[in-house]
């Protein structure tokens, strides 16, 4: 099992790549409109314009939905110990392993990076270890927090 740094370094390393791949590609539609020519078909030069902006304003807004990420999980203390599961803990449970930051999904082949307005992150919280929680027609028991 990863110790709870490595996985903070995971899901950093995660939101920073996916800030870099929107940023990256509102730059090639930046570049591809600046590059777009005006043809003798002014109908098929507007929409292709048109087409562009479109795909810039759904990269902006990945962007911003990334950069989002990028600070939540920055905002994590992992010094902060804590008893109880919250923001930034890292949950051994019976039923899986799951690291409260952001929803990122699986970091590593048994962790799973879920937001905390997740409905397990929210079944899980502000429990402990050896507490018991029903979810999803089975009971969930926590076994390590950390």
């Amino acid at each position: 099992m990863m110790d709870k740094s490595e996985i903070q370094q995971r899901c950093l390393q995660m939101a920073t790549e996916m800030v870099s791949q929107a940023e990256q590609s509102i730059n090639d539609l930046q570049e591809a409109l600046l590059s777009e020519t005006k043809s003798s078909v002014g109908d098929k030069y507007e929409t292709a314009r048109a087409m562009l902006h479109e795909e810039q304003a759904k990269a902006r807004q990945h962007l911003q939905y990334a950069t989002g990420l990028l600070q939540q999980i920055t905002a994590i203390n992992l010094s902060q110990a804590a008893s109880r599961i919250g923001l930034g803990s890292l949950v051994i449970t019976s039923q899986g392993n799951y690291y409260i930051s952001a929803p990122l999904g699986k970091l590593f082949e048994e962790v799973y990076a879920i937001s905390p307005l997740s409905p397990m992150a929210k079944a899980l919280w502000g429990l402990k270890v050896m507490d018991e929680v029903p979810f999803n027609g089975r009971t969930v028991k926590v076994i390590s927090v950390s």
